[in-house]
């Protein structure tokens, strides 16, 4: 379920705060694009957010880039995307944030970090995403 709210700069600061709290890292800049549907450029630390594109009005996406900047801070290679140290980063977040990893929209994810993600969390956090609504507490 796609979450329909125009991403302030505000909001997008609110939201960040769990994970920074929880994480203690630097906290990244935070841009607006025409271009980027969200990017993360680890040399600035700078997380670049959408304003035209759907993904602007969607704080997973905020999340996801979030966790590029938590692997990075980690020491991950900033250039290997979406491999599993990434993938365990936005478990992570996702479950700082949400309380529960499965309430992160995982079908909306690139098939690379879905694929990866899935059977991590079956295994390691016991959660079947098959099972989970993501408006069921």
């Amino acid at each position: 379920m796609t979450r329909k709210v125009k991403l302030t700069p505000y909001m997008a600061r609110e939201i960040l705060i769990r994970p920074l709290g929880r994480f203690r890292v630097s906290v990244p800049k935070l841009r607006w694009s025409a271009y980027y549907r969200g990017f993360y450029n680890p040399k600035t630390q700078t997380i670049w957010m959408g304003r035209k594109l759907r993904s602007f009005n969607n704080p997973d996406t905020l999340l996801h880039e979030f966790a590029h900047h938590l692997n990075v801070m980690r020491g991950g290679v900033p250039y290997y995307h979406h491999r599993f140290p990434f993938v365990v980063c936005l478990i992570e977040v996702a479950s700082v944030q949400y309380g529960n990893a499965a309430r992160y929209n995982w079908d909306a994810e690139y098939s690379t970090v879905e694929r990866l993600a899935r059977p991590l969390l079956n295994q390691r956090f016991n959660l079947d995403l098959t099972c989970f609504d993501k408006d069921t507490p």
